[in-house]
């Protein structure tokens, strides 16, 4: 018999996204306690998780990968990598400065960022090593299609259409050129076209890799 949701999970849930928005917020002011709210929801997330991990289901379930078992060394570097991650997240917030943020700062975040990726990838290609059914790949392997897919639509005719900019994409080229030309100028989030630091990264990067045009 399959459990069915109560309120309390719901209120949980919506707890923890509460003091993560709160954290985003305090986050973008300086405030001293940014590091706390922002990375408690984290924790808390990962202990709900793990928990719910360890209790026994009613009947079996389809997995969509095989059980982790904490004497295999292979899980334990996963596990190792996602602890640097948090660390290294934590470090990063803890000497984080919103209004001008360091050099030192964006390499413990970009660490942090390539860990966190890094993990699920080096699982993978464990899972093989040792043998196992990767469940996996299907679902990559799908992704990948819807990928390409969306790629064709996009890219097609792509120096006819569209026909121009509008304003915001326009904008965020500028602040991207910005990032570009100006070595001290790198931004957690801009008010002025409302993007992220993510994001202009990745269109400064693709102008320099593709050109201004």
């Amino acid at each position: 018999m399959q459990s069915v949701p109560n309120i309390r999970k719901f209120l949980l849930g919506a707890g923890l996204l509460g003091a993560a928005i709160l954290g985003q917020v305090s986050l973008r002011s300086g405030a001293a306690a940014s590091s706390l709210l922002a990375g408690a929801p984290l924790l808390l997330s990962a202990a709900a998780f793990a928990a719910l991990l360890r209790r026994p289901l009613a009947q079996p379930q389809p997995r969509l990968a095989p059980p982790m078992n904490w004497r295999d060394w292979d899980v334990r570097v996963v596990a190792a990598l996602v602890g640097a991650a948090l660390v290294l997240s934590v470090v990063a917030w803890a000497i984080l400065d919103v209004a001008a943020p360091s050099a030192r700062f964006w390499n413990l975040y970009a660490a942090a960022l390539g860990l966190a990726v890094a993990a699920p990838l080096v699982a993978l290609v464990m899972e093989r090593r040792r043998g196992r059914r990767a469940v996996a790949w299907p679902w990559l392997a799908a992704l990948g299609g819807i990928v390409a897919l969306a790629a064709l639509v996009r890219l097609v005719h792509l120096t006819a259409l569209p026909f121009g900019l509008w304003y915001d994409e326009a904008a965020n080229g500028l602040e991207a050129l910005r990032v570009l030309n100006e070595s001290q100028y790198r931004p957690v989030y801009t008010d002025g076209v409302n993007a992220t630091g993510h994001y202009l990264f990745l269109v400064a990067a693709a102008l320099k890799w593709f050109g201004v045009n």
